[in-house]
């Protein structure tokens, strides 16, 4: 029987193919890979799935022990409760080939242990929780079987019922589900399936960095609590050195002895909403006390002066869906969400999609602030059940594999393993959060800097609605002359790869938001506003009225004019060369192009030809350039204003380098890079924990861990285009220039710290039976 529901009770589909031998053989469509294990190895023993139509299932029956020929059963199905998340479990009701009617049904051991028999093997049921229990302990998912015998008295009226429901126009899915839970007692167990979800090549890696980079990680999972914990533990998200905050609801013996109570102290049976307020209040109950004993440990533990421990949460279903309703007061949001912002990791097992989707939510809302930034979530899933929270997340990001493609196309991004998420957020994000940041600061730099000397000259020409410069240059400025931002918003790497490797902790200048804030913004739009300042003060100002051309005249406004926007692209295009940290053959040509193009441009449409375009600048540009007081000028302002930035940043990366800095320097002269010792060596290798089914007790060690040293002068960690390039630099000068300032080595502080090892136990006892 056991091997029988294995085989039936699933949504596989056989198919027969011919293998490379031309022997013909049965291949397994499942939209999990865990029924398709399950049903496999059912075909292994015996009971081989070889056909499957609306109505029937074929099941190809071998006799392994004594040999004999196979024999083919045919059942009639005659109804198929579907697998939900929410129902946690599937059943069949088939009649078998002795036109018996036969329930089997398979799901989470929280759903079907409540469902069995009284009468079930009491021995069997013992075996079985102690199976469950060590097979969660050790990482495996699990899933429990049984059966039920029905009498065709019993079947035809619960199908009646059951039709009655499906058709109905109100309450459609609640009177199913009641019909559903109407059939599926009394069961007798059968056992317990064990499978291995095995964890992808370096996850605990990129788990470890995720965390480096000040990044929380929370792991939103349809598993058992102890499997949980076995997953986070090799996964490295769960370490010695944490103390586990685990919270598990209360089990049906406590409710029901808890109801037994009540209906002696009223003196009658509960009704049903009686028993449903019951639940709900005992359980808010619980789960309140839970909060406080672990908010109260955490505030002994400050009181104690402990080192810097840190903190994980284990959550199940019925814990977190009492902490997320807020119809209920008081409300336990706020200390879930006090308790999750203390704790580095947070484990929330047997969610359902609407609960992932759900918390989700409530951190994108209510979510305390990351280093005084509003959190912003990620959510990471392979499956169709992880669809509700990457939709609901700010990035969402899909896994392709064996669980489909569902995931993938409902996610921004799609990876194919999850190993390459570290690449893809410390690596690619860092380097496009600070492109995208500064393509917005600078694309308001420079126009501020063409535009306000529009507004200057509209100060002393009164507003008579006269430009300064021509239409068409203006209409054409942000699209070709100032354009080499696009190609530095692509290419441009403040630091290398391998040093991102090495130091996630440089992600947490976007953690932070260092380089697009207010600050940032207000420092590029007043440095535009000054330069366009100086920019229109000189040219107009201080040198119109002294400029004459060669043959005597004086020259006009429409000169003056020119040579302000020639000025500006030059001025803008040099600040932005000041502002890349990565040069390639692409940059070159797009900033000396820009200027290049503005010059062509303009020889073009101030000539004969150009009259064809406006008439406004005819043989102005020509004038121009032949002025010996504009090319003056042009390299004058091009080096006033940006000298100041220049000057700025060259003190500070020979005075005071940057953490950041400092990695380039040391790369740059090919020495080993702090922290690359410890990523080749991968996280230690940490011990399983084994607990009782209902109270996990963790042995914590207290280690005083300090951070890495880096601190990152992010407004200070562009090169000079022209100080940070020079390639001949004496050796001497660079070596005492190196010597100005040794900083510690980041590592040190982890090779000479003491481990403080202290085993605490935590255990959060149910109160609200004495309340």
């Amino acid at each position: 029987m056991f091997l029988l529901n294995l085989a039936i009770c699933n949504s596989v589909l056989p198919e027969l193919v011919v293998d490379e031998s031309d022997n013909p053989k049965v291949k397994y469509l499942s939209p999990s890979p865990d029924e398709e294990a399950l049903v496999t190895a059912a075909a292994t023993n015996g009971y081989k799935l070889i056909q499957r139509t609306a109505t029937t299932a074929s099941v190809l029956i071998t006799d392994l022990e004594n040999k004999n020929e196979p024999v083919e059963n045919i059942f009639e199905v005659l109804r198929v409760l579907e697998f939900t998340s929410e129902r946690k479990r599937m059943s069949v009701i088939l009649k078998t080939p002795q036109n018996k009617i036969l329930l089997l049904t398979k799901g989470a051991d929280t759903e079907i242990q409540k469902r069995l028999s009284p009468n079930s093997n009491k021995l069997l049921m013992e075996k079985t929780a102690e199976h469950l229990v060590e097979y969660a302990c050790d990482g495996l998912r699990t899933l429990v079987l049984g059966y039920n015998y029905l009498t065709q008295e019993k079947y035809d009226e619960w199908n009646q019922r059951y039709d009655e429901a499906s058709v109905a126009l109100k309450d459609r899915e609640l009177l199913v589900e009641e019909a559903n839970n109407l059939i599926e007692q009394n069961v007798y167990l059968l056992g317990a399936t064990a499978i291995e979800d095995k964890l992808q090549d370096g996850v605990p890696e990129a788990l470890v960095h995720l965390r480096k980079a000040g990044v929380k990680v929370w792991v939103l999972t349809g598993d058992k609590q102890e499997t949980a914990i076995n997953i986070g533990n090799s996964s490295g998200l769960l370490t010695n050195e944490m103390h586990i905050f685990t919270f598990k609801s209360l089990n049906d013996d406590e409710l029901n002895q808890n109801g037994i109570i009540a209906e002696q102290k009223m003196g009658r049976p509960e009704t049903v909403e009686e028993k449903k307020e019951r639940i709900a209040a005992q359980g808010k109950e619980h789960t309140r006390m839970c909060y406080l004993n672990a908010l109260n440990f955490f505030k002994e533990n400050e009181l104690k002066g402990s080192a810097n421990p840190e903190y994980a949460l284990v959550l199940d279903s019925e814990t977190l869906k009492w902490s997320l309703d807020r119809t209920r007061k008081p409300s336990l949001l706020k200390k879930f969400l006090k308790l999750s912002s203390i704790c580095r990791s947070v484990l929330l097992c047997r969610c359902s999609p609407l609960q992932k989707a759900q918390v989700v939510k409530t951190i994108k809302l209510y979510g305390a602030p990351v280093e005084g930034v509003k959190p912003v979530t990620l959510a990471i899933g392979d499956g169709a059940n992880d669809v509700g929270m990457i939709k609901e997340a700010h990035i969402g990001i899909g896994i392709s594999g064996k669980e489909g493609m569902q995931a993938c196309q409902n996610s921004d991004y799609s990876i194919s393993q999850f190993r390459f998420l570290r690449r893809l957020m410390l690596i690619h994000g860092r380097w496009n959060y600070r492109r995208i940041s500064l393509l917005v600061v600078y694309s308001f730099y420079k126009n501020i800097t063409l535009v306000i000397t529009q507004f200057l000259f509209g100060l002393q020409s009164e507003f008579t609605g006269q430009t300064i410069f021509d239409g068409l240059a203006g209409n054409t400025y942000n699209v070709f002359y100032t354009s080499g931002i696009l190609v530095t918003a692509i290419f441009d790497q403040d630091v290398s790869q391998r040093i991102l490797n090495a130091q996630p902790e440089l992600y947490r200048s976007g953690v932070r938001n260092e380089k697009f804030n207010s600050k940032v913004f207000w420092k590029w739009w007043i440095e535009g506003l000054i330069n366009s300042g100086i920019l229109y003060l000189m040219i107009v100002y201080l040198s119109a009225e002294q400029i004459t051309h060669q043959n005597g005249y004086m020259l006009g406004m429409d000169v003056t004019g020119m040579t302000v926007f020639t000025t500006a692209v030059v001025i803008v295009n040099v600040r932005l060369a000041i502002a890349n940290n990565y040069w390639n053959w692409i940059n070159w040509l797009f900033f000396w192009g820009s200027i290049f193009l503005w010059f062509v441009f303009g020889l073009f449409y101030s000539s004969d030809a150009g009259t064809v375009l406006t008439y406004t600048a005819y043989w102005i540009f020509m004038v121009m350039l032949e002025t010996a007081h504009f090319w003056l000028l042009l390299f004058f302002l091009a080096i006033t204003c940006n000298l100041a930035i220049w000057i700025k940043m060259g003190a500070q990366r020979f005075e005071k380098p940057s953490w950041k800095q400092q990695l380039k320097i040391s790369e740059s002269r090919g020495e080993k890079l702090p922290g690359e010792q410890s990523q080749s060596s991968g996280p230690q290798q940490i011990q399983r924990v084994r607990s009782s089914p209902l109270l996990i007790d963790v042995a914590h060690q207290n280690k005083h861990i300090h951070h890495s040293g880096y601190v990152d002068q992010e407004n200070k960690s562009s090169l000079p285009f022209a100080l940070g390039r020079v390639r001949h630099v004496a050796k001497k000068g660079l070596q005492a220039v190196a010597g100005l300032r040794k900083r510690p080595d980041p590592s040190a502080s982890h090779r000479n710290d003491q481990n403080k090892k202290a085993e605490v136990e935590l255990s959060v006892q149910n109160t609200s039976s004495n309340k």
